[in-house]
């Protein structure tokens, strides 16, 4: 699956999004508002690598590091009502950077089994 049907399957389970404000401003009130630590590392950097220049072929280590822990750490959850939030607030990330998902191997076998593309959050 490439990074744009991602975005479009993940659309479908997350509702849409105001894009009235760029993604970039979305992605600072996200940033801003996180309480769960894990999500909040993630998101912080994303910010700092869309503020430098993201580069499809050579992400930072810190995004991969912090993108593995955000996915570890939905691997180890089990996703229910209090977890839910957390998931559609970071799938809605993924949604408005898609080109920076680092490893789409391990997050699609991660909705796999979820069965998140059959879901509405």
């Amino acid at each position: 699956m490439n990074k744009q049907d991602l975005k479009k399957q993940l659309l479908n389970v997350v509702g849409p999004i105001d894009f009235s404000e760029t993604p970039f401003a979305l992605l600072q009130k996200f940033t801003l508002a996180e309480k769960d630590e894990t999500l909040r590392r993630y998101l912080q950097a994303l910010q700092e690598e869309v503020e430098t220049g993201y580069s499809v072929h050579k992400p930072s280590n810190k995004l991969h590091e912090a993108e593995h822990d955000m996915l570890c750490w939905l691997i180890q959850i089990y996703l229910n009502n209090e977890t839910q939030p957390v998931f559609k607030r970071y799938l809605t990330v993924v949604c408005l950077f898609p080109d920076c998902v680092v490893d789409m191997k391990l997050l699609l076998s991660i909705l796999d089994y979820y069965d998140i593309f059959n879901k509405k959050f």
